[in-house]
Protein backbone atom coordinates (compact mmCIF):
# COMPACT_ATOMS: atom_id res chain seq x y z
CA UNK A 1 0.00 0.00 0.00
CA UNK A 2 1.44 3.31 -0.75
CA UNK A 3 1.86 6.22 1.93
CA UNK A 4 -1.49 7.40 1.66
CA UNK A 5 -4.08 5.61 3.54
CA UNK A 6 -7.06 4.44 1.55
CA UNK A 7 -10.40 5.40 3.56
CA UNK A 8 -13.35 2.37 2.56
CA UNK A 9 -17.01 3.76 2.73
CA UNK A 10 -19.83 3.03 3.02
CA UNK A 11 -22.29 3.83 0.43
CA UNK A 12 -25.86 3.40 0.43
CA UNK A 13 -27.45 4.94 -3.09
CA UNK A 14 -26.86 3.21 -5.89
CA UNK A 15 -26.31 6.85 -7.87
CA UNK A 16 -23.31 7.64 -5.05
CA UNK A 17 -21.31 4.38 -6.29
CA UNK A 18 -21.98 5.03 -10.12
CA UNK A 19 -19.80 8.39 -9.81
CA UNK A 20 -17.00 6.48 -8.33
CA UNK A 21 -16.41 5.25 -11.74
CA UNK A 22 -16.85 7.99 -14.15
CA UNK A 23 -17.97 6.97 -17.57
CA UNK A 24 -15.92 9.59 -19.92
CA UNK A 25 -14.19 7.85 -22.25
CA UNK A 26 -15.32 7.76 -25.91
CA UNK A 27 -14.29 3.93 -26.64
CA UNK A 28 -15.57 0.74 -25.15
CA UNK A 29 -12.73 -0.47 -23.80
CA UNK A 30 -11.43 2.98 -22.25
CA UNK A 31 -14.60 3.24 -19.83
CA UNK A 32 -13.90 2.86 -16.67
CA UNK A 33 -17.26 1.50 -15.59
CA UNK A 34 -16.52 -1.43 -18.15
CA UNK A 35 -13.49 -2.20 -17.10
CA UNK A 36 -14.66 -2.02 -13.45
CA UNK A 37 -17.20 -5.01 -14.28
CA UNK A 38 -14.88 -6.99 -15.44
CA UNK A 39 -12.67 -6.78 -12.76
CA UNK A 40 -15.57 -7.31 -10.33
CA UNK A 41 -16.80 -10.10 -12.00
CA UNK A 42 -13.09 -11.96 -12.17
CA UNK A 43 -12.84 -11.20 -8.16
CA UNK A 44 -16.23 -12.75 -7.82
CA UNK A 45 -15.14 -16.03 -10.10
CA UNK A 46 -11.81 -16.23 -7.54
CA UNK A 47 -13.59 -16.01 -4.61
CA UNK A 48 -15.69 -18.14 -5.25
CA UNK A 49 -12.90 -20.68 -6.33
CA UNK A 50 -11.03 -19.99 -3.34
CA UNK A 51 -14.30 -21.16 -0.96
CA UNK A 52 -14.19 -24.45 -2.89
CA UNK A 53 -10.28 -24.49 -2.51
CA UNK A 54 -10.93 -23.87 1.07
CA UNK A 55 -13.37 -26.81 1.28
CA UNK A 56 -11.97 -28.99 -0.04
CA UNK A 57 -8.64 -29.16 2.33
CA UNK A 58 -11.68 -28.55 5.00
CA UNK A 59 -13.32 -31.72 3.88
CA UNK A 60 -10.06 -33.91 3.25
CA UNK A 61 -8.97 -32.62 7.45
CA UNK A 62 -12.24 -33.83 8.64
CA UNK A 63 -12.16 -37.09 6.48
CA UNK A 64 -8.86 -37.86 7.91
CA UNK A 65 -10.13 -37.27 11.63
CA UNK A 66 -13.28 -39.32 11.20
CA UNK A 67 -11.39 -42.40 9.98
CA UNK A 68 -8.37 -42.29 11.97
CA UNK A 69 -11.64 -42.10 15.06
CA UNK A 70 -13.35 -45.24 13.17
CA UNK A 71 -9.82 -47.29 13.34
CA UNK A 72 -9.78 -46.66 16.78
CA UNK A 73 -12.99 -47.57 18.03
CA UNK A 74 -12.92 -50.39 16.03
CA UNK A 75 -9.40 -51.43 17.76
CA UNK A 76 -11.39 -50.45 20.65
CA UNK A 77 -14.27 -53.03 20.15
CA UNK A 78 -12.12 -55.66 19.40
CA UNK A 79 -9.26 -55.37 22.02
CA UNK A 80 -9.81 -56.21 25.45
CA UNK A 81 -7.09 -53.99 26.49
CA UNK A 82 -7.14 -51.38 28.93
CA UNK A 83 -8.18 -47.90 28.35
CA UNK A 84 -4.52 -46.18 28.74
CA UNK A 85 -4.39 -45.44 24.92
CA UNK A 86 -8.03 -45.49 23.88
CA UNK A 87 -10.09 -42.84 25.94
CA UNK A 88 -7.19 -40.00 25.27
CA UNK A 89 -6.86 -41.01 21.37
CA UNK A 90 -10.70 -40.88 21.24
CA UNK A 91 -11.24 -37.76 23.00
CA UNK A 92 -7.92 -35.72 20.89
CA UNK A 93 -9.55 -36.97 17.74
CA UNK A 94 -12.68 -36.26 18.90
CA UNK A 95 -11.57 -32.89 19.96
CA UNK A 96 -9.46 -32.34 16.62
CA UNK A 97 -12.91 -33.18 14.48
CA UNK A 98 -15.00 -30.30 16.74
CA UNK A 99 -11.70 -27.93 16.05
CA UNK A 100 -11.95 -27.78 12.41
CA UNK A 101 -15.57 -28.38 11.70
CA UNK A 102 -16.03 -25.02 13.72
CA UNK A 103 -13.22 -23.53 12.15
CA UNK A 104 -14.96 -24.56 8.55
CA UNK A 105 -17.59 -22.64 9.61
CA UNK A 106 -16.12 -19.40 10.46
CA UNK A 107 -14.32 -19.61 7.07
CA UNK A 108 -17.63 -20.02 5.50
CA UNK A 109 -18.84 -17.22 6.83
CA UNK A 110 -15.74 -14.81 5.73
CA UNK A 111 -15.95 -16.33 2.60
CA UNK A 112 -19.70 -15.75 2.38
CA UNK A 113 -19.04 -12.02 3.42
CA UNK A 114 -16.15 -11.88 0.63
CA UNK A 115 -18.86 -12.83 -2.42
CA UNK A 116 -21.71 -10.76 -1.42
CA UNK A 117 -19.45 -8.25 -1.32
CA UNK A 118 -18.36 -8.75 -4.98
CA UNK A 119 -21.89 -10.05 -5.99
CA UNK A 120 -22.88 -6.10 -5.02
CA UNK A 121 -20.31 -4.80 -6.90
CA UNK A 122 -21.00 -6.77 -10.21
CA UNK A 123 -24.98 -6.20 -9.31
CA UNK A 124 -24.42 -2.08 -9.21
CA UNK A 125 -21.93 -2.30 -11.68
CA UNK A 126 -23.96 -4.61 -14.47
CA UNK A 127 -26.76 -2.46 -14.16
CA UNK A 128 -25.19 0.31 -15.95
CA UNK A 129 -23.71 -1.82 -18.37
CA UNK A 130 -25.76 -4.68 -19.58
CA UNK A 131 -28.70 -4.15 -17.20
CA UNK A 132 -29.69 -6.62 -14.28
CA UNK A 133 -28.70 -10.05 -16.18
CA UNK A 134 -27.74 -11.88 -12.54
CA UNK A 135 -30.39 -9.97 -10.69
CA UNK A 136 -33.49 -11.21 -12.33
CA UNK A 137 -34.60 -14.61 -11.08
Amino acid sequence: MSKRQRNANHINKHEEYLKLFLDDKASESERMRSRALKEAQEVRRFEIQLYWHRTAFFWAFITIIYTALFSVLCKYVDCSCKYSFFVPAISALSGLGIFFSVAWHMVNKGSKFWQKNWETHVSLLEEAEIGPLYDVY
